[in-house]
Order: structure tokens, then C-alpha cells, then sequence
């Protein structure tokens, strides 16, 4: 399942894919690609099959595919299950009791590798991080109490506990955990695919009603 986004991408079709000095576009991956689109019938079709070894999904997904997946958690006999799931843009499920994030623990324990990407995976503190540690080791992470309690400050609100910090004790200890359970890339180490910065300003002329609304 993927978007025609990360299509594109993977097939090198889109215009930032990587090339070689020729200028030849080089293809993201090995195989065949496939993109589901169309009806939701057909896309809901794909969901349900055995036969695709990696799925791209993400967060507009799961909040359209819910009760599908609350369906196949149930599935008497040999319900669906899926080689790789990279889940793009992963910090929007950094909310453990949300729906979304539920429903992604379904796909989870269906998959055999699950992979969280996001270039801001710490999206605000250190309780952000207790969700893709979880998806990634569930037999590991299997409270997000017992994660406040190990390295977090936080206050108790009538809202819910509010993190405040990471313990100065346990920075390191976090810090190692991170470094096991990810693995990134620099900016420098991107950079060459990236497309280059445009210092020039360019003036555009705005139609006259559209000049008139912002009027």
C-alpha cells in the first residue's frame, strides 16, 4: 500500500530521486513496485492480502482504515500478515491512547519488522519516544507509566501526567537506548540529494480579485 508520493519516490520517477553523473534517474529500490489506488473496495482489497511483502502506510490511513483493521485483529483462521511496514511521518502516533496508535499496534504484532520514520520523532519530550520504542520491542515497552516513572519528570494535571523533563540519572541511559533503537542520517550525509537553495526572491502578481481579498 503506498501513496503516490512515496511511489514515485521508490521507483525514481519523481523529480528528487537520486542520478547517477549522467543525469540517469536511478530506481530507490529492487522489483516491482505497486501502488494501490482507486475504489476504497480496491484499496481495502490490498489491505486484506498476504501477498505484499512491505507496506507504506501513514497516519491519513489508519484514521480512514480503523474498523478494517479492528475486523482483521478479529479474523478467525490465518488473518493477514505482512513482511516490513514502514510507517511514515510515526510522530503523529506518538499519542499512545489515540485511536490511530491502536490501530497501528493491530498492524504491528501482524508484521514481522515495523519501522517508525520521522525527522522529528522527538516531537516535543522524552514521552514522545515511548510509542516507536514500543513498536519496535513491544515484549520491551509494555507501559507508558512504568516509561514515566524510569526516565521522565513529570506532574500529575487532571488532564493526565505532564512531562516535564528527562531525569539528569537517566539522560545517558535514554541516550543509549536512542542510539540502539534508530538509525539516522545528517544533514551532510543527505545533503547531495537535496535539491539546491534558491537565494533569489521572485515577485509574483496576484490576480486582481485575489489582490483584493487580501486587500
Amino acid at each position: 500500500y503506498l501513496t503516490g508520493t512515496w511511489y514515485d519516490w521508490l521507483v525514481g520517477k519523481d523529480s528528487k530521486s537520486l542520478r547517477r553523473n549522467t543525469g540517469q534517474r536511478i530506481p530507490n529500490v529492487p522489483g516491482k513496485v505497486r501502488r494501490v489506488y482507486g475504489q476504497r473496495e480496491a484499496r481495502e482489497k490490498a489491505l486484506r492480502s498476504n501477498k505484499w511483502d512491505w507496506y507504506i502506510v501513514n497516519q491519513e490511513m489508519f484514521d480512514s482504515y480503523r474498523d478494517l483493521f479492528i475486523e482483521l485483529q478479529a479474523t478467525k483462521g490465518k488473518p493477514p500478515k505482512w513482511a516490513t511496514v514502514i510507517v511514515d511521518e510515526s510522530h503523529h502516533f506518538r499519542n499512545h491512547v489515540a485511536n490511530r496508535t491502536k490501530t497501528l499496534e493491530i498492524v504491528g504484532v501482524r508484521a514481522e519488522r515495523i519501522w517508525p520514520m520521522s525527522a522529528t520523532m522527538l516531537w516535543k519530550e522524552a514521552d514522545d519516544l515511548y510509542m516507536p520504542f514500543r513498536l519496535i520491542a513491544p515484549d520491551e515497552f509494555k507501559s507508558y507509566r512504568n516509561f514515566l516513572d524510569l526516565y521522565c519528570i513529570a506532574d500529575e494535571t487532571r488532564f493526565g501526567p505532564k512531562v516535564l523533563g528527562v531525569k539528569t540519572e537517566m539522560t545517558g541511559h535514554l541516550k543509549k537506548l536512542l542510539s540502539l533503537m534508530t538509525v539516522g542520517r545528517t544533514y551532510k550525509e543527505v545533503g547531495r540529494s537535496l535539491p539546491e537553495v534558491l537565494d533569489d526572491y521572485i515577485q509574483i502578481d496576484f490576480p486582481p480579485e485575489l489582490r483584493q481579498a487580501y486587500d
